[in-house]
């Protein structure tokens, strides 16, 4: 049995969810590679755009945290930042899509 979070997503956009999560992995990276040179200009923009994208496709919990690390990359927290970070790539590898 998995320990997954089970995230129910609509069928319809089945087609394009992968490639979501996928960027979003990507992205994981990235920031970790901009806040180790204290880059919270791309932290923030990363953070505005999974906020702003990651409800539209179902994943609210992501959208979140992606709010929290555009506001802790704005007061350049690096440490919250950082665990923003964390939770984002924790929550990637710990859910299971199923489609409805």
């Amino acid at each position: 049995m998995s320990n997954k979070k089970i995230i129910e997503i609509d069928k319809d956009i089945a087609d394009i969810v992968p490639g979501f999560l996928e960027n979003r992995r990507k992205e994981i990276i990235t920031l970790k590679d901009a806040l180790a040179k204290g880059d919270f200009t791309t932290a923030r923009n990363i953070g505005h755009k999974i906020s702003g994208n990651a409800g539209s496709y179902g994943f609210d919990e992501l959208g979140e945290i992606g709010a929290n690390l555009e506001t802790n990359a704005t007061k350049k927290d690096l440490q919250r930042s950082k665990s923003n970070v964390e939770s984002i790539e924790h929550y990637l590898a710990n859910i299971e899509v199923k489609y409805i």
